[in-house]
C-alpha cells in the first residue's frame, strides 16, 4: 500500500517519458525516431533509478534512510565523494529541474497550439512569432499558470491533482489504441506496433485508472472539478467542431482501399487470383472483359458473331467471383487493339492499378522489380504493406538498370529501403538483389520464378501503351504469377514525349 500511494503522489515525475510524444510534430522522421526515443528513455532511466536507490541503501542503513527522505542522495554522495559531493547533485538536481521545467513548458505549449490549429478553443494560440518561428502565445499561455503555482506553494496536492489528470490522460490513450486495432480506420497504419496485442495497452489503461483510487480525497475532488469543467467546454464550444481524417505522410490512406481493373481475356480468361483480393482491406474491383477481333474484322462485326456466347462466358466468370463476396463493377468490350481499349478505359474510370490475373493459391511471395527512382513513391509503399500486412509475405526487391540508364542501384536500393521502412514494414522481410540487362521486358521475365505476385509500379519515363503491349503480348504468357501494375499519381496522362509537349506549348503561343 504505502509504495501505490506514493505512485499516485509522484507520478507526475515521469510525465517527461510521453512529453516526447507530445513533441511528435516537431521530429524528424518519427516513424524511427519516437519508438527510439520512448523505449530507450524508459529504459536508460530505469537502469539510473535503480543504480541509485541500490548504492543509496548499500551506505545508509534503513532507519537513517527513512529520516533522510529526499536527502538521501545528497548523503550518499558526502560519503563517497566527500564534502564536494553533497553541492555536487544539489546543482546536478538544479540543472535537472530546469530542464523538467523547459520541457514541461515545451509539450504544454505544443498543446494549446494543436488545440487552437484544430479550433477546440478560441484566439490566436497557434500565432507563431515571425522572429524565433516559435508560438509565443501558447509558451506565454502555458508557462504563466506554472509560474503561478510554483509561487503559491502546496505542491503536494498539486502534484497529485497533476498525477490524476495525466493518469485518466494515459489511460485513454491506452483505450485509444485498443479501439484503433479494433476498427482499424483507413488512415490507421503505425509504423511501430506495440507487441502482445492488445494486453499491454489494456493493462496501461487499468493500471492508469485504478492508482486514481488510492490518492487522497482532495486530489480526486479537484481533478474531477478539472475534467467536469473540461468536459463543460467540450459540449458548449468545442462539440461541433469537425477535426479532418489524419493525413499521415508516409502512406496514400485511399490506396489502401484501391480501385483495381481486373482483366479477363474472352472466351478463356485466367482465374482470379482470389489469394491476392483477401490481401485487401476493402477492394473495389472493375473487371474489364474483353475479346479481341480477329485480324481484318471490325469489332462490331465480332460483336454481332460472338455476342450471345461472349456474354454468357463473362457471366459465368462474374458469377465465380460473387461468390468470393467480392463487390464488382464490370463491362464487356470487343476490340481490335488491346492497348487502346486499355489506355481509354484507365483514363475513364481512374483506376489504382492493372491486374493480369494468373492461378493463386497463397501470397507468399512478392517481386518488385524496380528500375526508376521515381517508382519508389507512396503509391507503392502503400500496397505493398497493405499487401505485407495481410500474411508472412516475403518481398523481393530486384533492381534494374539499364545498360545505358543513369540510374545507380545503391541510390535506388537505399531510397527503397528508406521508403519501406518509414510505412513499418519489418527490414527481415525484404530480401533485394540487382541485374544489369538490355531492356527491363527482359529482366522481369528472367528473375520472376517462384514468386505469386509481380508488383510493377509505372515510371515517368514509360510509355503506356508501349507497356500494355509488352504485358498482353509477351510477359502475361510467360510468367507464372499474376502481375500488379501500380499507376503515377497523375491522371489524364497521355504518351507523349516532352520534346511533343514543348512543340504543342510553342505552336498554340505562335497562334
Amino acid at each position: 500500500m504505502p509504495v501505490i500511494t506514493t505512485v499516485a503522489l509522484i507520478f507526475t515525475s515521469f510525465l517527461g517519458f510521453v512529453q516526447i510524444a507530445t513533441i511528435a510534430g516537431e521530429i524528424k522522421e518519427p516513424y524511427k525516431n519516437l519508438p527510439r526515443a520512448l523505449i530507450g528513455s524508459v529504459v536508460v532511466v530505469g537502469i539510473l533509478y535503480v543504480t541509485a536507490i541500490y548504492i543509496t541503501s548499500l551506505y545508509i542503513p534503513e532507519d537513517e534512510l527513512f529520516n533522510l527522505g529526499e536527502n538521501a542522495i545528497t548523503r550518499v554522495s558526502e560519503i563517497i565523494i566527500g564534502p564536494a559531493g553533497g553541492t555536487i547533485v544539489l546543482f546536478a538536481a538544479l540543472l535537472a529541474t530546469l530542464s523538467s521545467a523547459n520541457a514541461s513548458v515545451l509539450s504544454s505549449s505544443r498543446a494549446v497550439y494543436a488545440l487552437n490549429k484544430d479550433g477546440m478553443i478560441p484566439g490566436v494560440a497557434s500565432k507563431v512569432n515571425e522572429k524565433f518561428g516559435t508560438p509565443h502565445i501558447a509558451i506565454i499561455m502555458a508557462g504563466l499558470p506554472i509560474s503561478a503555482i510554483a509561487l503559491v506553494g502546496g505542491l503536494e496536492l498539486l502534484a497529485e491533482v497533476a498525477s490524476l489528470l495525466h493518469l485518466v490522460f494515459y489511460g485513454l490513450i491506452c483505450v485509444s489504441l485498443i479501439i484503433l486495432r479494433r476498427n482499424e480506420p483507413v488512415w490507421y497504419v503505425p509504423t511501430y506496433r506495440a507487441p502482445g496485442g492488445i494486453f499491454i495497452p489494456l493493462a496501461g489503461a487499468v493500471t492508469s485508472f485504478g492508482i486514481i483510487f488510492f490518492m487522497r480525497r482532495d486530489s480526486v475532488l479537484i481533478g474531477v472539478s478539472i475534467l467536469a469543467l473540461s468536459a463543460l467546454w467540450y459540449l458548449f464550444y468545442a462539440r461541433d467542431k469537425s477535426l479532418p481524417e489524419p493525413s499521415p505522410p508516409h502512406i496514400l490512406p485511399k490506396l489502401r482501399e484501391p480501385k483495381i481493373l481486373l482483366t479477363a481475356e474472352l472466351p478463356d480468361p485466367e482465374e482470379p487470383p482470389y489469394a491476392l483480393f483477401k490481401a485487401f482491406r476493402n477492394l473495389n474491383l472493375f473487371v474489364l472483359g474483353y475479346r479481341i477481333s480477329p485480324e481484318q474484322t471490325h469489332p462490331e462485326q465480332s460483336e454481332e458473331e460472338f455476342d450471345e456466347e461472349t456474354e454468357k462466358e463473362f457471366e459465368n466468370y462474374l458469377n465465380d467471383l460473387s461468390f468470393s463476396s467480392i463487390d464488382t463493377q464490370s463491362r464487356l468490350e470487343y476490340t481490335a487493339d488491346y492497348s487502346d481499349l486499355l489506355q481509354a478505359f484507365v483514363e475513364d474510370e481512374q483506376v489504382h492499378a492493372l491486374l493480369v490475373p494468373k492461378p493463386m493459391k497463397k501470397l507468399s511471395r512478392i517481386l518488385v522489380p524496380i528500375y526508376q527512382g521515381d517508382q519508389i513513391n507512396l503509391r507503392l509503399v502503400t500496397i505493398l504493406r497493405e499487401l505485407s500486412d495481410y500474411s508472412n509475405t516475403a518481398i523481393s526487391l530486384f533492381f534494374v538498370v539499364e545498360k545505358e540508364s543513369d540510374e545507380s542501384i545503391e541510390e535506388l536500393k537505399t531510397s527503397a529501403y528508406k521508403t519501406l521502412l518509414s510505412v513499418g514494414i519489418d527490414k527481415s522481410d525484404i530480401k533485394s538483389n540487382s541485374i544489369e540487362v538490355d531492356n527491363v521486358e527482359g529482366a522481369i521475365l528472367q528473375i520472376s520464378e517462384e514468386d505469386d505476385l509481380v508488383v510493377l509500379c509505372e515510371s515517368e519515363k514509360d510509355e503506356r501503351k508501349k507497356l500494355y503491349k509488352s504485358i498482353h503480348e509477351n510477359i502475361r504468357n510467360k510468367v507464372n504469377s499474376s502481375l500488379l501494375l501500380i499507376f503515377q499519381e497523375h491522371s489524364r496522362r497521355t504518351d507523349k514525349s516532352k520534346e511533343e509537349e514543348a512543340e504543342e506549348v510553342v505552336s498554340d503561343e505562335k497562334s
